[in-house]
């Protein structure tokens, strides 16, 4: 039986995904500072974790578990190497790309040993590395926070949506395309 409750709190957290995903897109051209790094981290974690203990609801009902992600990884190419050091470490000039059920990404993302925001430059920050304990003597993963973005925003409208970057040279912003796929 469903209480008032429980659909007062299934309304916050679709608000509070969907408020995420915008975080994540406009941090493509935010200025990046520790807050922001930290509200990343937490913002990624939090919702992450929420979709894992609630997949029954969100992600098997709208089979969006089923759905892969497509994310590149680095190899291991130095297991003695500190952790935190991924030059040192992974082979970041040989990545190769490799399909997660969002379920699975769900899972590294919330058992995660490294993890690390992509920052080519001081102003915005566009994905992250991690690599969940399971896989961290392996490969390094990296995820674009649009893919992320994407996830939320599908899970919050229950309809497969596609998010992609578009950068204005000129302005020297990110603006984004979305579109839903015909499911």
């Amino acid at each position: 039986m469903t209480s008032r409750s429980d659909i007062h709190f299934y309304d916050l957290w679709m608000q509070e995904l969907e408020e995420s995903a915008e975080f994540f897109l406009n941090s493509y051209n935010t200025k990046v500072t520790a807050k922001v790094c930290f509200e990343i981290e937490k913002r990624i974690a939090t919702c992450f974790l929420h979709l894992r203990q609630n997949s029954k609801e969100y992600l098997s009902a709208s089979r969006k578990n089923q759905k892969e992600i497509s994310l590149t990884y680095y190899p291991i190419r130095n297991i003695k190497a500190k952790k935190n050091d991924y030059r040192e470490r992974y082979s970041l000039m040989n990545g190769s790309k490799e399909l997660l059920k969002v379920y699975q990404l769900c899972h590294s993302i919330i058992h995660v040993s490294e993890k690390s925001q992509f920052i080519p430059t001081e102003e915005g920050v566009l994905g992250v590395f991690f690599s969940s304990d399971q896989d961290v003597n392996e490969k390094l993963y990296y995820v674009q926070l649009c893919k992320i973005a994407q996830i939320l925003l599908s899970v919050v409208e229950n309809r497969e949506l596609i998010i992609e970057p578009v950068f204005n040279e000129r302005a020297r912003i990110f603006s984004f395309t979305r579109y839903y796929t015909n499911q």
